[in-house]
């Protein structure tokens, strides 16, 4: 594939909601139930704290004192939830109602993830550059997580999925043990530059 026949995907790119090369809808649903599990656990043992917090028994005046704590430590954990139901749906959406096309990994690039800030400034997340045939060739920019895929790859092969204007890249062919590394053509630059 010559670079200069490939053109950019229009398509808005949706990320996998567990990061990484694996997309199963069942981990989706069970770290939004989880998400929203630590906020019940939270609200419920903040709640009875505050009841037995005074040494006369239950104070309802003492859980109203409370409710704002209870919110705090709380509501985050269940907009987790939310927002993890909200974009596994959309996922599930691509998935069963989009088209279903053959992808091709060409390359990656190593960038920085901020939401991984401890490495300093080295490179720590890996965007792989999938090629597609719909309409014409086109490539999208898809974020796949902190490993390499000559670690987590068993092949450059993947699904793409298209509805409307969206895209979902999944299916990657997951490497197991003892199967032979391949190589990727790591590059420098986004191919998308000029």
């Amino acid at each position: 594939m010559k670079r200069n026949k490939i053109k950019q995907s229009e398509y808005k790119v949706i990320s996998n909601p567990l990061e990484g090369y694996r997309f199963s809808l069942s981990s989706c649903n069970a770290a939004a139930i989880g998400a929203y599990i630590i906020s019940l656990v939270i609200a419920i043992s903040l709640s009875m704290f505050s009841l037995l917090y005074e040494s006369d028994g239950y104070n309802w005046k003492a859980l109203r004192e409370f409710s704002g704590y209870i919110l705090v430590f709380s509501l985050p954990f269940f907009l987790i939830g939310v927002w993890q139901t909200l974009w596994t749906g959309k996922v599930k959406k691509i998935i069963t109602n989009g088209e279903q096309i053959d992808g091709n990994i060409i390359s990656y690039r190593r960038i920085k993830d901020y939401n991984y800030s401890h490495t300093g400034g080295k490179p720590n997340g890996t965007l792989l550059y999938v090629a597609f045939d719909y309409n014409g060739e086109q490539v999208c920019a898809v974020y796949a997580g902190k490993k390499r895929p000559e670690k987590a790859l068993a092949s450059p092969y993947c699904k793409v999925y298209i509805l409307d204007d969206q895209i979902f890249v999944t299916d990657f062919d997951l490497r197991k043990k003892g199967d032979p590394v391949i190589e990727f053509e790591e590059v420098e630059w986004s191919i998308f530059d000029k």
